[in-house]
């Protein structure tokens, strides 16, 4: 795609979004410091509720799930070994096939 053909395509989709939202084109550009979020006292309730939550979730004797402890898993000193005789057996037959080229 041409870069003309692409910033025509980018300047449609921006008129779309600007018809979309009832605004013009270059709006978005002024609209872009406003933002919303969480203030400080409210930050604040949100932390207290969550501690007690957590504090009622101790006292009820429940905690957070945890994984299962499993056997640990690794490779015995035979596998091993096959392992390391299979990758030696590899490497040696690639060294012979780049030899041969």
């Amino acid at each position: 795609m041409s870069p003309a053909t692409r910033a025509k395509l980018a300047a449609a989709a921006r008129a779309r979004w600007a018809r979309r939202k009832g605004t013009t084109a270059s709006a978005p550009a002024a609209a872009k410091g406003k933002r919303k979020g969480l203030t400080a006292a409210g930050r604040r309730k949100l932390s207290e509720s969550m501690k007690a939550r957590w504090a009622a979730r101790r006292k009820a004797g429940g905690s957070a799930p945890t994984k299962a402890k499993g056997k640990k898993r690794g490779l015995t000193a035979a596998g091993r070994k096959k392992l390391s005789d299979a990758m030696k057996a590899r490497w040696a037959a690639r060294r012979k096939a780049a030899g041969k080229k």
